[in-house]
């Protein structure tokens, strides 16, 4: 059984297409055959109950205002994310609406905010610099100062440019992969105003570097990307 990776790790099945649903269908086979289902099963009948699952967060009343409707950038260029992301976005009362930045050429119509997940978008960053009508769009959306949150590759895409092909330009940064790994090391992030997920200066974010456990360092690179 062979399934390809690349750099950051394996290619995702969007890209991969009709190989991924067999290496699925390969490994369904190994299971069946190497391992006794039955007995499992038996055994998780013995686990007892689970406790009760409270909401750890503050009770809090929803106001009464417009429903927002939030943009979600999805295809093959954005393909990694969290499926409660966009749940917890509709409880909380948002309109959802995805849209793919390699195939659209504009975002959802009456947009208040955008969400841009992560990915390969320096596989596909010729194709979405070519879509230039929507990238003038998401551009827009953040000097209008709408609420745009974007995690990993969604940062490369919001740069003024990735390996040399122009982005949206919403940050002052250029990104370009590098062919090779770089450490990951340890940051702080404390923000200066109030946010929509901890209060000012008081969330603090870090990793552990290879030069050891405790050590803090300044900045951050990912892995193949780079930026200025």
């Amino acid at each position: 059984l062979t399934v390809p990776s690349r750099h950051l790790g394996l290619i995702p099945a969007s890209e991969f297409g009709g190989p991924a649903a067999a290496a699925v269908g390969a490994l369904t086979s190994i299971v069946a055959d190497s391992v006794d289902l039955d007995a499992v099963v038996r055994l998780a009948r013995t686990a007892g109950p689970l406790g009760e699952n409270k909401d750890i967060s503050p009770e809090r009343t929803v106001p009464s205002l417009p429903r927002p409707r939030i943009a979600f950038a999805g295809g093959k260029a954005f393909t990694f994310g969290y499926a409660e992301h966009p749940e917890l976005l509709e409880a909380a009362g948002a309109e959802v609406v995805r849209f793919d930045p390699l195939r659209d050429e504009q975002l959802p119509d009456g947009v208040d905010g955008l969400v841009i997940g992560g990915g390969f978008p320096e596989e596909h960053a010729a194709d979405l610099s070519a879509n230039v009508r929507l990238r003038t769009q998401v551009a827009a959306l953040a000097q209008a100062g709408a609420p745009v949150i974007a995690e990993c590759a969604g940062l490369l895409y919001l740069a003024r440019s990735l390996d040399g092909h122009p982005m949206c330009g919403v940050l002052d940064a250029s990104a370009a992969t590098t062919g090779q790994a770089h450490p990951l090391p340890a940051f702080d992030a404390r923000p200066g105003a109030p946010t929509c997920w901890c209060r000012a200066r008081s969330c603090v974010l870090w990793c552990r570097p290879a030069a050891g456990p405790g050590a803090r360092r300044p900045g951050l690179r990912l892995a193949c990307r780079s930026s200025d």
